[in-house]
């Protein structure tokens, strides 16, 4: 399938999809976000702008394939992520969505503000970049890439998963 546009009813798919992603991460749904990836996933966070094109090529502050996403969570859910005890609370808000079909699936495009609380409020923003690989019921996660609006600042520790 070449690059083109959806149907209402795939469409109507990946925001539902991606509303049920923003949902388990505010929840702290580590465990049922982990079944959203694919088994050859990569969860990227590109520490410039100049770095967003290659990852090997540039400092990320997020760079994980499936097995390092694994330990992430596992690191979540037995309180070895020391940062996040309690878990922050997280509230974020996705739109401008833009989806496209592509040869395995949907490419999209979103913008996101997320607003994270403990001991004091700190939001992050910008946009994530998907591809989506077709499974027969849904999509799952082949890549995810967060492009934050500034990721040059001094940044918080990322210890929940943005």
């Amino acid at each position: 399938m070449n690059a083109s546009t959806l149907s209402v009813e795939r469409r109507l798919a990946v925001h539902d999809f991606l509303n049920h992603e923003a949902e388990l991460l505010d929840a702290h749904e580590y465990r049922s976000w982990l079944e959203m990836w694919e088994d050859d996933g990569i969860y990227w966070v590109p520490a410039s702008d100049r770095s967003a094109d290659d990852p090997d090529s540039a400092i990320n502050i997020i760079y994980d394939n499936r097995r390092r996403i694994e330990r992430r969570v596992a690191q979540l859910e037995t309180g070895l992520r020391h940062a996040q005890i309690p878990a922050s609370r997280l509230v974020r808000t996705i739109g401008t969505i833009s989806a496209t079909a592509s040869d395995e699936g949907v490419d999209v495009r979103m913008a996101f503000v997320l607003v994270e609380s403990r001991r004091e409020q700190h939001v992050w923003s910008g946009r994530v970049e998907y591809a989506l690989r077709a499974r027969d019921e849904g999509f799952g996660i082949r890549q995810k890439k967060v492009l934050l609006v500034d990721p040059r600042k001094p940044l918080r520790t990322l210890a929940f998963l943005p």
